[in-house]
């Protein structure tokens, strides 16, 4: 044979080779994909489970997308499904998610339950999926979600809970992940002060369409810049102008924030009521009744007599009273001993401790003093002494007083 057509033959041996390791490898992958999803098949119970397995991109799914379910079909994953990725139920007729259904799922990523008729999901439904990235509610009739319905799940990137019936939102402060959370179209009267503790990217956050009149700036101020809100034209409350401008500084898609933004009125007392250490208190030291007519007087005030229980708080009312010049006048607290004899309670039936620093003292002799109260059965009213530094004292009821009440 002469050189030429050994090399042709030489050439087209290793043509032949070529090709038959090629169809090797191809009939070996094709086998391996063809056991993996027999095996699957097998572990779900292929009589039974009513959903097909599918091989994409890579990604095995449970597909039982319209399937005329009515509850979810965990027969399909009872063996353990370790490789699945996704798991779509979408467009069926499940109204209950019961806390075993998605047990055998952990290596799931994407668990798609939108178009159904849910009512109710049980606490811990999803916590067998530690490592779901999607989770979709949409279009349910869900009213009410578990506080922790969504605990454990820490790598979410997308939540769709729209139109569904929620009145409040659970807990998802731990998210950190996200990319897109939506609680739009629902009936959400009340958003919580915090939502996201630290998200680490920029997100959507869809809000609107909900009956909330108001949201605290607290629950929104934590979104990373250039994150995209939608909330509708409702107030947002900041607590002062710092935080106001804090939100105004933010780079936000979507909502236009800035003319929605309100600060907060401060809590204080009513008018004409002082703060004295967190307590509101009122002194009126023009009108003087008995110590059932100043009771009442305090009462139509949406007031109390005050209740003097601290001894911080007594002195610091008493500097109050000396430095504004009322320290002039009797002043009836709300303590008695009418019910029985010696044992002086407070309206709200607590105990008025004895003793220093708060009942005045009474001289016997130079050498001996006795401490108030020791106006027997007739004296069974608490007041403020001015004749002793207006410290306590019992006087008798129909005695006429000043007053200080105290806002409840």
């Amino acid at each position: 044979m002469d050189l030429c057509c050994q090399h042709s033959v030489d050439k087209s041996y290793k043509m032949l080779l070529s090709l038959f390791i090629i169809s090797s490898i191809l009939t070996s992958r094709c086998g391996a994909l063809a056991k993996n999803l027999t095996d699957e098949k097998k572990f779900a119970n292929s009589e039974t489970c009513p959903c097909d397995l599918m091989y994409v991109d890579e990604v095995l799914i449970w597909d039982c997308d319209k399937h005329n379910l009515h509850e979810v079909p965990r027969e399909c994953w009872a063996y353990g499904n370790y490789s699945i990725g996704q798991v779509v139920l979408s467009n069926n007729f499940i109204t209950e998610i019961h806390a075993n259904d998605f047990v055998g799922l952990g290596s799931v990523k994407q668990l798609m339950l939108n178009n159904n008729n849910i009512t109710s999901v049980a606490a811990g439904a999803f916590k067998p999926l530690a490592g779901l990235d999607t989770l979709d509610l949409y279009h349910n009739n869900i009213v009410q979600l578990p506080d922790d319905v969504f605990e454990g799940l820490v790598n979410l990137e997308s939540l769709w809970v729209s139109h569904n019936l929620l009145q409040t939102i659970p807990d998802i402060s731990f998210v950190t992940k996200a990319k897109a959370i939506s609680f739009s179209n629902n009936n959400i009267r009340t958003f919580p002060k915090y939502l996201l503790d630290a998200p680490t990217t920029p997100l959507t956050l869809s809000l609107q369409n909900n009956l909330a009149t108001e949201i605290s700036a607290s629950a929104i101020l934590n979104l990373p810049n250039y994150s995209t809100l939608y909330i509708d034209t409702i107030t947002v409350w900041a607590a002062d102008a710092q935080e106001a401008e804090a939100l105004r500084a933010k780079s936000w898609f979507g909502t236009d924030l800035d003319g929605l933004i309100q600060i907060s009125p401060q809590e204080g007392c009513p008018s004409h009521f002082h703060d004295v250490l967190g307590v509101c208190v009122f002194v009126e030291p023009f009108f003087s009744g008995d110590w059932g007519t100043m009771s009442y007087f305090c009462r139509e005030m949406g007031a109390e007599m005050l209740k003097v229980a601290d001894a911080n708080f007594f002195q610091q009312l008493l500097h109050i009273l000396r430095t504004e010049g009322l320290d002039h006048h009797d002043y009836w607290l709300g303590g008695s001993d009418a019910a029985e004899e010696g044992s002086w309670k407070w309206a709200d039936g607590t105990a008025i401790e004895r003793g220093s620093p708060f009942w005045a003292t009474q001289l016997q002799n130079p050498e001996s003093y006795q401490i108030e109260p020791l106006g027997g059965t007739i004296e069974n009213c608490l007041y403020l002494d001015k004749s002793r530094f207006l410290y306590f004292d019992d006087g008798e009821c129909t005695e006429a007083k000043n007053v200080i009440c105290e806002h409840q």
